[in-house]
């Protein structure tokens, strides 16, 4: 939308800015003959191109603002512990119970997070579990539902949380909610 608003004003400025003084009484003769005085000083134009002018700057820059704050994103880290169709349900349990002891060890200690991170994920997640920066909808929905849950806290250990991809320990290291 705010492109659509910039778009417009770029083609008023520039079908009046090609405008030449030969050419202006044959295209506008209002747009040679009008003048604008404001604060002492004379623009060359009239008082309608000025305001519409300033109105698309204005709602341009409305657009942009409102546009800006709308995405909900976060920034963090993750262990994951991946399973697979053939793990039984001790297998499970017991990945489960060193998740839990592994988020009592690191609480809100984010060196220590990177260092289990990088010791116990696959060589994929050797960054130290770094997510990078995501929106919402981008990761699955069960580990959507926790990071962007404004009663999560940041900076702390959360988890476990289970996806397709098996059980994960998460880590928010920043986060906007619109």
């Amino acid at each position: 939308m705010a492109t659509l608003v910039f778009f417009l004003y770029f083609l008023v400025a520039g079908f009046f800015s090609e405008v030449s003084a030969g050419d202006a009484d044959e295209i506008a003769p209002w747009y040679a003959r009008e003048k604008m005085e404001i604060v002492g000083i004379t623009l060359p134009c009239s008082p309608a191109i000025f305001v519409m002018t300033l109105l698309i700057l204005v709602l341009g820059s409305v657009l942009l603002y409102l546009d800006s704050g709308t995405y909900d994103w976060a920034q963090g880290r993750h262990i994951l512990v991946p399973l697979d169709p053939t793990t039984t349900d001790a297998e499970v349990t017991k990945k489960q119970q060193s998740l839990l002891e592994w988020k009592q060890e690191i609480g809100t200690d984010k060196a220590k997070f990177i260092e289990y991170a990088q010791k116990y994920c696959s060589k994929i997640f050797k960054n130290g579990g770094n997510l990078g920066k995501f929106y919402k909808g981008e990761m699955e929905p069960s580990l959507d539902r926790v990071v962007f849950d404004a009663k999560t806290p940041i900076g702390t250990t959360i988890g476990p949380v289970k996806t397709s991809f098996g059980w994960h320990l998460i880590f928010i290291e920043d986060r906007k909610l619109s």
